[in-house]
Formats: structure tokens, C-alpha cells, sequence
């Protein structure tokens, strides 16, 4: 398995489209929605976004060293997304 970082709310938008249920897509537009709000107002963001992508595709936000899954990704969708994105190590 191998894990991208997702490093800007539009970055998380784009990933949302690429969920298999609406109502994920809904909750990853939701912490982009706090995460550029975030940013706007000069707060540093209190979690990390990131995709595990193996034999599925799982976009997750770390808070406080706890990892919670926002919803499965479509893969094959997944998989093109994540060339334009940097892997980082499996922490």
C-alpha cells in the first residue's frame, strides 16, 4: 500500500469528486470547506489529508494522531489522480 498527501483544499475537492458515496463526497467537502477557511483566516490546519491506495483507494484526514476514513474511492479514478500527487511514508 502507498500513501499521497493531499496538501490544499482544492486538491481534497477534486479527490471528493472520485468517492463512490454522495454522502462522502458531502463530508470531504466539508473539511476542505474548514481547511480553506482555515487558511483564510491565517490558522494553521489541525489535521493531514491523505489517500491509501492499494488493492482499494481510501481518503483519510489524521486529527491528533487518530486516522478517520472519509470514504472509498473510485480506483481506477484514484489511481490517475495520485500521479499528480507526492507519496509520503506510511506513518
Amino acid at each position: 500500500m502507498k500513501r499521497y498527501s493531499i496538501v490544499s483544499p482544492e486538491q481534497l475537492k477534486a479527490a471528493a469528486l472520485l468517492m463512490k458515496r454522495k454522502n462522502d463526497v458531502q463530508s470531504a467537502h466539508t473539511v476542505a470547506v474548514v481547511w480553506s477557511a482555515s487558511e483564510r483566516s491565517g490558522k494553521t490546519v489541525p489535521f493531514m489529508v491523505y489517500i491509501d491506495l492499494g488493492r482499494n483507494a481510501t481518503l483519510h484526514r489524521k486529527l491528533n494522531g487518530v486516522s478517520i476514513p472519509m470514504g472509498e474511492m473510485i480506483l481506477t479514478a484514484a489511481r490517475n489522480f495520485v500521479k499528480e500527487l507526492k507519496e509520503v511514508p506510511m506513518t
